[in-house]
């Protein structure tokens, strides 16, 4: 009877064992890049377009080419902050060049969240070029 006993016993430690993780989390980041959310990112502070007059600097080129849009592609982080920021549409160099600069030193925003959950959301904004 003690022989069935310590292997009942055994075969218990074995399986709890077993079933045991290694105290790391296995999970997998979410690195989705999210379109549509819940609830969108915000810009916190003022308006971005107020950001955006007060820190683009426009560089003295040909007139000619000083009137029109740009289109920027950013992902605002789980954290808030700025990435993968890339013209989509340009005006010309040097300008795409200012814009880049300037969302890229953008404070962090308040993040997107997908069913209660914060995630990385890809926002598109025309900025526009208007000099006289």
């Amino acid at each position: 009877m003690k022989h069935i006993n310590v292997i009942f016993l055994l075969y218990l430690l074995t399986q709890n064992l077993c079933g045991q993780t290694n105290g790391f989390n296995t999970q997998q980041a979410d690195t989705t890049i999210y379109l549509t959310v819940d609830k969108d990112p915000t810009f916190p502070g003022d308006t971005l377009l107020s950001f955006l007059h007060r820190n683009i600097i426009y560089p003295p080129i040909d007139r000619s080419q000083t009137t029109g849009m740009i289109y920027v592609e950013f992902v605002v982080e789980t954290n808030g902050q700025i990435s993968n920021a890339k013209i989509t549409k340009g005006l010309h160099p040097t300008y795409d060049n200012e814009v880049l600069r300037v969302i890229n030193s953008m404070p962090n925003w308040t993040t997107g969240y997908k069913n209660g959950i914060a995630v990385r959301t890809k926002r598109i904004i025309p900025i526009r070029i208007h000099l006289q």
